[in-house]
């Protein structure tokens, strides 16, 4: 017999499972034979192996079976042709292939009740409280949803699909959002920043991610980067660049959401201010500021310290800055001292500056210049003149109400509209008659009929009531809104029936102000038109306002 021979009788045999007497005398003459007699016994067992459970494949496989399949196919193998090459291989491909396939089917499974993905029940009612009549409680049903993950990101992207409502669409969408931040940087593994590079590279490729995503995916050592590197071996427009994603506001739905996201990571900030770059410093200020004021900065010498550096940039040639300068010394850090320096810039030429610098005066409370800024109501530009009266209202200047007063006879609207308030606010009584004249006529523009009315309201001139009533059927939502409000601070209980009807006004800001105007005239009969409004109302914020106004009345 011959070893092709007793080879194909070798590949009977492993499916009846019995070998002949010759094939048996050969293989105990042929070494050859009895070799690879032996290989197919061992693959043939291993082949029967796999046909276990999976559960057992696994420690078979990494104990016995890759070095018996390393066995075999260093053994040399037949022809080609030979069908016992093709079960062989077959068999060899399936011992690989079965623990790529559990593999493969574990990652696939469902997670198991009680893992880490939160319940579908949870996240549902979460977003069901996004329309909570309460803002505060829409508010924290937020951040609960942004704490659970972006597990929860298919059922936020389906309720997304399906709600019509415009705030609950935008806080999903804020949301949905943060979610797909938290996945490029979790899918990243945290290689995105790592600690190559020196501190330039490490800042800049910060920056460009926080240009791109929310800042709360940020992981503890890259927040130590911002903090220790911001300053050390940054370039000055690297910090220019992160300090505008504070100073900039974004739209609801970008990465960084609202103010409440930028006012979170507020800390890289505070150390910009030592900067030695003046322009860094006042931009740091403005961001800060625009995230809740400058908690960072201690009352004591150092602010005096700070207000001095950004008013050297008083003296800039640059306007933005000049312009910054004046918001940051009056709005942001009140900086009285340096009022004698704003004062100046009253007779700028640039009359964006003037305004400015009338605005930073105001805020500055710096009466001692009430002589510079009554000036300005005869200035050229009427958004100068506007800015100056409305200081002199704030300040409650009354010695020159007569110099206000002037400007009712000026062609500009605006302006005059800013005199009619400014005069009530200052007790002008002598006025009255030309407030309730505005209001009268038809054809007056909507700013002057709105500065008749608060100039009305700031004197509490409740003999003009009637005129006041009349603006409950002006086309104008706001004004109605305005003229209901008027009538709230006259306490005009008598009208308080015409205030109830406002409650079914087509305008929701005139449904808003109605029912807090009822709450101030405190009729015990509102409440039960306040109860019907509440049955018919669908505006969020005009419910919030009846709820209130219920609950004023004791309810």
């Amino acid at each position: 017999m011959t070893c092709q021979e007793a080879r194909a009788l070798l590949e009977q045999s492993s499916v009846e499972g019995a070998l002949p007497a010759e094939l048996t005398s050969h293989l105990e003459a042929c070494a050859a034979c009895r070799e690879e007699q032996r290989r197919s016994v061992e693959i043939l067992r291993q082949l029967h192996a796999a046909r276990e459970s999976l559960d057992d494949l696994r420690p078979r496989f990494e104990e016995t079976s890759a070095r018996a399949f390393r066995r075999a196919m260093t053994g040399g193998l037949p022809a080609v042709g030979s069908s016992w090459t093709r079960v062989r291989a077959a068999a060899s491909l399936l011992i690989i292939a079965l623990p790529v396939f559990w593999f493969l089917f574990t990652r696939a499974l469902p997670p198991t009740p009680g893992g880490s993905r939160p319940q579908e029940d949870r996240v549902r009612k979460l977003i069901e409280l996004l329309k909570d009549p309460a803002p505060e409680v829409r508010a924290r049903a937020q951040d609960d949803l942004l704490d659970v993950g972006p597990s929860a990101g298919p059922v936020v992207k389906s309720a997304l699909a399906g709600t019509s409502d415009l705030e609950v669409r935008s806080r999903l969408s804020q949301i949905a959002a943060v979610y797909r931040c938290q996945e490029v940087l979790g899918n990243d593994g945290g290689r995105r920043f790592g600690m190559a590079g020196g501190p330039v590279e490490k800042l800049r490729r910060l920056v460009e991610f926080l240009e791109g995503h929310s800042p709360r995916q940020l992981k503890d050592r890259d927040k130590e980067v911002l903090t220790e590197e911001l300053h050390r071996g940054a370039t000055r427009e690297d910090q220019l660049r992160l300090i505008e994603l504070y100073a900039t506001p974004r739209d609801k739905g970008a990465p960084w959401g609202d103010e409440a996201v930028a006012r979170e990571y507020a800390w890289v900030l505070p150390p910009l201010l030592g900067h030695p770059d003046s322009e860094v410093v006042l931009r740091g200020v403005v961001a800060l500021a625009r995230l809740g004021g400058l908690p960072a900065i201690p009352s004591d010498a150092s602010r005096p310290a700070l207000s001095a550096r950004i008013a050297d940039l008083l003296d800039s040639k640059n306007r933005t800055l000049r312009l910054s300068a004046l918001e940051a010394l009056g709005r942001h850090l009140k900086a009285e001292a340096e009022a004698p320096r704003i004062a100046p810039i009253l007779e700028d030429p640039d009359p964006e500056l003037r305004k400015a610098a009338l605005a930073a005066l105001g805020r500055l409370n710096a009466k001692r210049f009430s002589v510079d800024v009554a000036r300005r109501l005869k200035d050229p530009d009427p958004a100068v003149r506007i800015a100056a009266v409305d200081v002199l209202r704030d300040w409650r200047a009354k010695e020159f109400i007569e110099a206000v007063a002037a400007l009712l006879d000026t062609p500009g609207v605006e302006v005059r509209a800013h005199a009619l308030t400014a005069l009530g606010e200052l007790d002008a009584r002598a006025y009255a008659p030309q407030m309730a004249q505005a209001l009268s006529e038809k054809s007056a523009p909507v700013e002057l009929r709105v500065g008749a009315l608060k100039g009305l309201r700031g004197l509490r001139a409740v003999e003009y009531i009637p005129d006041v009533v009349a603006q409950l059927q002006a086309p104008e939502g706001f004004v109605r809104a305005l003229a209901v409000d008027v009538l709230g601070a006259f306490g005009a209980r008598d009208r308080v029936g015409l205030v109830e009807d406002r409650l079914r006004d087509p305008d929701a800001m005139v449904r808003v102000f109605s029912a807090q105007t009822l709450a101030v005239l405190g009729v015990p009969g509102s409440k039960t038109a306040l109860e019907r409004a509440l049955g018919t109302e669908q505006d969020p914020e005009a419910r919030v306002a009846i709820l209130e106004a219920l609950r004023s009345f004791g309810k």
